[in-house]
């Protein structure tokens, strides 16, 4: 069952890294700088776009498991350069916002459960300029600060 998993979720991957690729996708879409993506348990991929939205503080953008051009779902709130996105073991999303955010100066990590943001689950202590985040499968979230090294966050 695990490999079957897996082996959908590099199929969906492998997908949506060549509809990236194509030309058509990026003249329809409204990625203005995409980071960060993710692809949940539906199989539906989340892309961190930097400099994106009305605001430029960025967006979050959901396509569906088919990764059609239009996004079906798009997060705006408290964003400021998400540059990286990651999934919880119960599915909630986690945003590594790579500007002052959420009251940290030098950034901050995001949990936004449903598309709304859990703001007592914001991580900005020990925060600055994160580029990369990783959750493991009992809930540690792992953050790469510039080049400050990784931080580990339970």
């Amino acid at each position: 069952m695990k490999s079957t998993k897996l082996s959908a979720r590099i199929a969906s991957s492998l997908l949506c890294l060549a509809l990236f690729a194509s030309a058509s996708f990026a003249k329809t879409s409204p990625l203005a700088n995409p980071y960060g993506m993710a692809v949940d348990a539906k199989g539906n991929l989340w892309v961190a776009n930097a400099n994106g939205g009305a605001s430029q503080f960025g967006q979050i953008l959901e396509y569906n498991a088919a990764y059609a051009q239009v996004p079906k779902a798009t997060i705006t709130s408290n964003l400021n350069i998400p540059l990286a996105v990651a999934f919880d073991p119960l599915g909630n999303l986690w945003v590594a916002n790579g500007a002052a955010s959420n009251g940290g100066t030098g950034g901050s990590i995001a949990e936004y459960v449903g598309g709304v943001q859990n703001t007592a689950a914001t991580i900005t202590n020990g925060i600055f300029d994160p580029a990369a985040l990783a959750v493991d499968g009992i809930g540690n979230i792992w953050v790469q600060n510039g080049g400050l090294g990784i931080n580990v966050y339970g």
